[in-house]
């Protein structure tokens, strides 16, 4: 039980710190875990205060749950992370980027695009 309510805690801490505007935040759109862990290591190991930087994570729902996974259990020191499906987002769509074209099958490509 205690384990739970830390992790609660804890959640609900780090669900305040990363509105923090005081914070440095970082958004890594990314679906190759070892990359965005590499870049997230690499920027707390240099940073004076790893504790004042939050990293906004954006991927694939096919590697959604690995990246989720992989910063539960290697969390990356003070800084604070937030792993995110790209399918939360409905406001962004296609006319975006055209990398996010490349995943939509053509049915719905004219309903992104508009």
């Amino acid at each position: 039980m205690h384990i739970i309510l830390n992790n609660r805690l804890h959640a609900k801490l780090r669900a305040f710190l990363l509105g923090d505007p005081l914070l440095y935040h970082y958004a890594i759109f990314s679906d190759n875990v070892l990359v965005a862990a590499v870049v997230i290591n690499s920027t707390i190991t240099y940073a004076k205060d790893p504790s004042k930087h939050a990293f906004h994570i954006v991927t694939d729902r096919l590697n959604y749950a690995t990246m989720r996974m992989w910063f539960l259990v290697n969390p990356p020191g003070k800084a604070s992370i937030q792993v995110r499906n790209i399918e939360e987002f409905t406001w962004l769509n296609a006319s975006y980027s055209p990398v996010l074209n490349q995943d939509l099958p053509k049915a719905q490509q004219s309903v992104v695009l508009g």
